[in-house]
């Protein structure tokens, strides 16, 4: 599915900037996901107090892109609404899929873009940010000094009922290489082999199966662990909480910057 639709040009494009923003989205089976942005959160002092804004969505599955969607400019006092169940229905494959975004902004207003998603069955409600990124070209120095190609996420809780899942979603157009570990109660650390995730693609990571031995550790003692992954270019990743009974997903949540010693 291609789904394309005329933009109004009517805005002067030397006030325009672009941020690229990456995210994966949950099973379209069980979730219905949605998009509510209001431009004019941010156009206030000392920013921007007006502009033009508006959206272009490129979705991928296994690094094949199989829609895109446009939304037309809109001002600071309107916003942008859409319900992306028409997109994403249209493959029965379970493969993870990623929505790589370009929002198109006033340059003096920063702009945020947030997901809604519904659990089908049961109405459970989450929300979480997509991740902006450099782009199409890869800056590996300045992510380096930046921080940005090591993430954590620090007090993992283990537990028997709740399965732990790192995404790891590459918005790139190459293959990136990885490294997941978990640092222990006792400052140990396990780390996992070089990992690989395909251009436009994402990868789900149980912790509890990346780190049998260390997660049964964690559990008999009690002890808390975090997350740590590492990359040569910036990581675009989230973490899941998904019950095991159940299968709903109860938390999402970005990861954070960090450095190695």
């Amino acid at each position: 599915m291609d789904s394309e639709s005329s933009l109004n040009l009517d805005y002067d494009p030397k006030r325009i900037d672009i941020l690229r923003f990456a995210s994966y989205m949950l099973p379209f089976k069980e979730y219905q996901t949605k998009l509510l942005n209001f431009p004019i959160t941010n156009c206030h002092e000392p920013y921007g107090l007006e502009g033009d804004f508006f959206l272009t969505f490129s979705f991928y599955r296994k690094g094949e892109k199989f829609a895109r969607l446009d939304l037309p400019v809109c001002k600071q006092n309107e916003f942008h609404e859409f319900n992306f169940d028409e997109i994403l229905s249209v493959s029965e494959s379970e493969d993870p899929v990623i929505m790589i975004a370009h929002y198109s902004h006033e340059k003096a207003v920063p702009v945020e873009l947030y997901l809604s998603n519904i659990h089908r069955k049961t109405g459970t409600y989450l929300a979480y940010p997509t991740l902006s990124f450099m782009g199409d070209v890869l800056y590996p120095s300045f992510h380096d000094t930046q921080l940005e190609n090591t993430l954590f996420w620090p007090g993992l809780p283990p537990s028997e009922k709740i399965d732990a899942q790192l995404v790891v979603v590459n918005p790139y157009k190459l293959t990136m290489e990885y490294q997941i570990s978990l640092y222990l109660h006792d400052r140990r650390r396990a780390q996992s082999e070089v990992l690989a995730v395909g251009a436009y693609s994402a990868s789900v990571h149980s912790i509890s199966e990346l780190f049998p031995d260390e997660y049964r550790e964690c559990l008999v003692h009690g002890g808390s662990a975090s997350v740590c992954i590492s990359a040569k270019y910036k990581v675009v990743a989230i973490m899941t909480l998904k019950n095991r009974e159940s299968g709903i997903i109860t938390a999402v949540d970005h990861l954070h910057t960090y450095q190695l010693v």
